[in-house]
């Protein structure tokens, strides 16, 4: 066997953890797609229980409308773009809940 120099050290480490990222994001979006059928299914729930009792359905989301989504682009586009931030706005455009208030994204360093 040969001996194992430090740059395939760092290169079998640095391809261990790409593919171990990699499996965390697909089990991650396996769970929010799970998450969002869940959702639906309660959706669905909800409605058959206000249209069997006669009540308008109450969704309790705030659902980002197309100019709230191209303002909060506009906002990733002018720097903000931090990861964390990022994964937020990712995960509430896709729950169709993004905040109307300016509030939610502003960051620390912002200020």
């Amino acid at each position: 066997m040969a001996e194992e120099t430090f740059e395939t050290f760092v290169q079998r480490e640095r391809d261990r953890l790409h593919a171990q990222r990699e499996a965390l994001v697909k089990q991650q979006e396996e769970l929010e797609n799970e998450i969002a059928l869940m959702d639906r299914e309660l959706a669905a729930i909800d409605a058959y229980e206000a249209a069997k009792s006669g009540k308008p359905v109450q969704s309790g989301r705030a659902v980002a409308t197309g100019r709230t989504r191209t303002r909060l682009v506009s906002q990733v586009r002018r720097g903000r773009s931090g990861r964390a931030w990022l994964a937020r706005l990712r995960l509430r455009l896709y729950r169709g809940n993004a905040a109307c208030d300016a509030g939610w994204y502003a960051r620390a360093d912002d200020a």
